[in-house]
Parts: structure tokens; sequence; C-alpha cells
């Protein structure tokens, strides 16, 4: 408690420079990267006039990230630091603006001299921040700025992050602007997957965590130690035999968060690929180039859903554990079964039905739940929130 006055303290008197601070989960993703790709690709007069730094909780992942970025060949003047460090705490007492997913030295006030805007990891189907009882012991992220989808996630990011509504902003994500883009390196894609996408039809399996890895003890439902995703190895066989008769590959995406065993269920599987955020980080994509050229998706309780409602393709939900994901977890929304605008599986038997099938039952749905999600449709979504913040 004394260090953190201190720190707070200190804080308020440090002078701030032309610094912009950048931190995400995973390390260098989501829309910390998106927002931070955009500025030195498309802003050169935020590159005269200011230094980045990317704080990153994996040391390992230093020289990868740098040599990324080096790649850009843009002159830019970047600092990568391990999140944490003396360097990574006094870069950001010297920041001007803090762009994060998960928040950044939660611990520490910022003033009005400093923004911190949280553009987090996702609009929230599952409880958050104060909304969960979990996570009211931790407190939640402070910002100073936050963009939402819409105007239906206002009231919920009140409430999540104890913040004033003019804090918050329908500027929408900017991953979103990797979904909605035209520009994907295809090749980069094709090397990640070991095969060329255009040759079958591309499903998305991307279902959020049951276990978090984060040291927070959560545990939303009980998990199988005989199962992956709740899906047994024979299931995943059967699975992967239906997909190799319609010609259709299942693209496995885990939750950064989720804590992972049986991953050896999907190895003889021909026609089932796995990627995790290594994969994705050392081919130089981001998840959402990845998402963009999928035909289908099939998740659970992620929000990952109400961003794919952009692109308007077919969305399936595997949720066997329903009922106890929504006594131990809970939702934002009343009724959110009826909010999932796709076909609702909660069996193995009915998730093989949906893979099988070419049937689009839910289109109506989908553009009715955009629009109630979705204000921002568009890819400029990291240039708004900029014109925004007047940077």
């Amino acid at each position: 408690m004394i260090l953190k006055k201190m720190v707070k303290s200190i804080n308020y008197i440090i002078p701030k420079k032309n610094i912009i601070s950048f931190s995400s989960i995973p390390d260098y993703s989501d829309n910390s990267q998106a927002i931070f790709n955009y500025i030195i690709k498309n802003r050169t007069d935020i590159n005269d006039k200011y230094s980045y730094v990317w704080h990153i909780n994996d040391s390992k992942k230093i020289e990868l990230i740098k040599a990324i970025i080096d790649k850009e060949d843009l002159n830019i003047n970047v600092k990568i630091v391990k999140k944490g460090s003396l360097k990574s705490i006094f870069s950001f007492l010297r920041s001007k603006y803090i762009f994060s997913t998960h928040g950044m030295h939660n611990g520490i006030t910022c003033f009005e001299k400093q923004k911190q805007i949280m553009l987090w990891h996702g609009m929230p189907l599952k409880t958050i921040g104060y909304m969960n009882k979990d996570d009211r012991k931790y407190g939640a992220p402070k910002g100073s700025y936050f963009s939402i989808n819409g105007e239906i996630f206002k009231p919920i990011f009140e409430k999540s992050f104890l913040c004033e509504g003019d804090k918050v902003h329908i500027n929408g994500q900017p991953r979103n602007d990797y979904l909605l883009s035209k520009d994907i390196d295809e090749n980069k894609i094709n090397n990640l997957f070991g095969y060329d996408f255009r040759e079958y039809k591309n499903i998305m399996f991307m279902p959020t965590y049951r276990k978090g890895n984060d040291g927070k003890g959560h545990v939303d439902s009980n998990i199988d130690e005989n199962k992956l995703f709740s899906i047994s190895k024979d299931e995943w066989k059967e699975m992967d035999g239906v997909l190799c008769k319609s010609n259709k590959k299942l693209i496995v995406k885990p939750h950064p968060l989720e804590s992972l065993t049986n991953l050896n269920y999907l190895d003889d599987c021909k026609n089932i690929v796995l990627i995790n955020d290594n994969d994705i980080l050392k081919n130089n994509l981001q998840l959402y180039e990845i998402l963009s050229i999928s035909d289908e998706l099939i998740t659970d309780y992620s929000s990952v859903f109400i961003d794919y409602l952009l692109i308007d393709k077919p969305i399936c939900f595997y949720i066997p554990d329903f009922e106890e994901y929504n006594t131990r977890r809970g939702f934002v929304f009343e009724n959110v079964l009826e909010n999932l605008p796709g076909c609702l599986c909660k069996d193995i038997r009915e998730l093989i039905e949906c893979i099988e099938s070419d049937e689009d039952l839910y289109m109506e749905k989908r553009k009715s739940l955009n629009n109630l999600y979705n204000d921002i449709k568009i890819n400029k979504s990291s240039q708004k929130i900029l014109e925004d913040l007047k940077i």
C-alpha cells in the first residue's frame, strides 16, 4: 500500500514525454497491436513526434517482436521492455498515452496529463470486472477512455469498470479493421495452416476458457479430464471423419487463458488444425486476419461471435455446459440464448450435425443482432479512436 502511494505520487509529478505505451495479452496482439500497426503505417505525423514502447510479459518474445517491427522498415523509434521491470514502470510513468487490452500497471493511478486507453479484448457476453462475483476482489482495470462496439454495451462497461459514461466511446475495436479488410496476405495464412485454405471450407473453432491460467483461480465449469473442450478423443476422430467427407477443415484456436490438456487428441486428425498464439505471432499474422478468411465460426460464450457478425457468416454455438456456466459465471444479458444467432448445440451429436450441414438458417437473426451489437460496421476503428483522442 505504501509503495502504491509512492508510485502514485511520483506519477503525479513526473513529466510526461511524447511516448505512447502499448500492452496486450497475448503479447503483441489484438486491439493494441492493431492500433499500433495503423499508427506506424498511416500516421507519419505521430511517428515523427512520438516514440513507442511495447510492454511484454514473455521476455523470450522480445527479439521476435523486434524483428517483426523492424521488417516494416518504417524508421520508427520503438522499445520493447519486460512488463513490470523498472524500465517498464519508468516508461509507463513518462507516457502520455497508454493503450492496453487488459489494463497495465493497474495499481498506478493515471492523471489528466496521461490517458490510459482501455481497448479491452471483446464486447462482453459473460460477466467481467465488477459485474463478476469472482473478479470483484481483484477489482477491474482503470481507464480514462474505453472504446466499444455499440450503445448497448455502454451501461455494461460503466458497471463492469465503475467508470463514468463520458469515458465510454462508440468507436469499435481496432482488431475489427483486420476482420473487415480485404488486404490479407494469403501466403502467410497458408503457411500457418499447412495447406491452401481456398481448397477447403474452413471452420474456426474458438471456445472461451473454463479454467483460467491467469492466477485468479477462475473455474467457470467443471473440466472433464478425459476430454478436450468437452469432446472425447473418439468424438474428435468421428468429427474428423465428417470433415474429410465434406472437404472441410476445422481450425482449432484455444483461448490464451485456457489451461489445456489432451491436445494430443488432435494428432491423428487429418482435417483438424490446431493453432496457437505463438504460431500466429511467428507468422506475423493477427488472429482477425485469419478469422476474416474463414467460412464459419464455432464458439460458445466468447465475445468473438459479436465481431464475427460484421462479416455475416454462419455461427454455431457449442454449449454443453450452459446451465453450469450460467450459474458459476453468469451473463451480462438476460435470456442470453435468445441473443445467440446460430444453432445451439448441447451435445456432440448436435455439433457434428451442424458441421455436416451446409444450410444457413440464421441470416435474418444475424442481421438483426449485428444491428443491435455493432454500431461501427466499417474498418475505421483505429482512425476514429485516434481522431477522438486528438492524437
